[in-house]
């Protein structure tokens, strides 16, 4: 065979092997052809992206492989420092180290404010909601132990008597028919009656109602002399009135009764 550079002739048998040996730590490869010319190049312009570069529509990559681990992983690497591959568990999903590791009964992370109770606000705290309710609904019961929303008015107070003005009247009322306890608080403000004490000086039948010879709110309760009842304060209200009306206590006859009635006015 002639050598292109002298014009002599190369003996191909005789000539050394250093260009088929094979080197430490490297890999055999096939190269097969079909004539056709396929231009491939695999380097650092190719694959690897400079940070903060914008993505650009056929980016190329390598695929990132991990190390499946259906339960908590170990390292792999001898020495910290040390390259490390990611972990996964059977469904693909990443191990990863919350930086405290959670006990078994732990397992649910709780989310929680940052001011402490009676510290000084500050922050953002954890906020809870709930659902709005007109005070005049009737609230809904469910079994014990069962899940329930926490139920606010549509100014955003809990749905109880609690976070309002507590207010009292007293009662020193002997006219037969209507008696007003409380005058009509005003436009879109509802009298919610929360626990009352009533003493009679004679014979009579006493009701509460919604407005002078309004709503009954309550039945028509029998007293004798010296005789009374006692309705506690509660959780909620015993009743709520209507929007702009007088609270009334109803007497059968023209006797002395006597006591008080403690009351919140709620707002629309």
């Amino acid at each position: 065979m002639a050598d292109l550079t002298s014009g002599q002739d190369v003996d191909i048998l005789s000539m050394p092997d250093e260009g088929q040996q094979t080197m430490a730590n490297s890999i055999s490869v096939a190269i097969a052809s079909d004539q056709t010319a396929v231009a491939t190049t695999i380097d650092g312009s190719s694959i690897v992206q400079t940070e903060d570069a914008a993505h650009s529509t056929g980016d190329k990559g390598v695929m990132t492989l991990s190390v499946r681990d259906d339960t908590t992983p170990a390292a792999l690497s001898g020495t910290d420092g040390d390259y490390e591959p990611l972990h996964t568990d059977g469904n693909g999903n990443l191990w990863v180290s919350l930086g405290t590791q959670l006990s078994s009964s732990e397992d649910e992370v709780a989310a929680v404010g940052n001011a402490a109770h009676d510290a000084a606000d500050s922050g953002n705290p954890v906020k809870f909601g709930g659902r709005a309710q007109s005070p005049t609904a009737a609230v809904d019961e469910v079994a014990d132990n069962d899940r329930v929303d926490a139920l606010f008015d549509r100014q955003g107070r809990l749905a109880n008597w609690m976070g309002y003005d507590v207010k009292s009247a007293d009662i020193n009322d002997s006219t037969s028919g209507n008696n007003t306890i409380v005058a009509a608080a005003g436009a879109g403000i509802r009298i919610a009656v929360l626990g009352c004490m009533i003493i009679s000086d004679g014979t009579v039948d006493v009701r509460w109602e919604d407005g002078a010879s309004g709503t009954a709110k309550t039945g028509q309760i029998p007293l004798q002399a010296r005789e009374g009842f006692v309705m506690p304060i509660g959780p909620q209200p015993w009743f709520v009135g209507s929007a702009n009306t007088l609270l009334n206590l109803e007497l059968s006859a023209a006797v002395n009764v006597h006591g008080i009635v403690s009351y919140v006015e709620m707002t629309d």
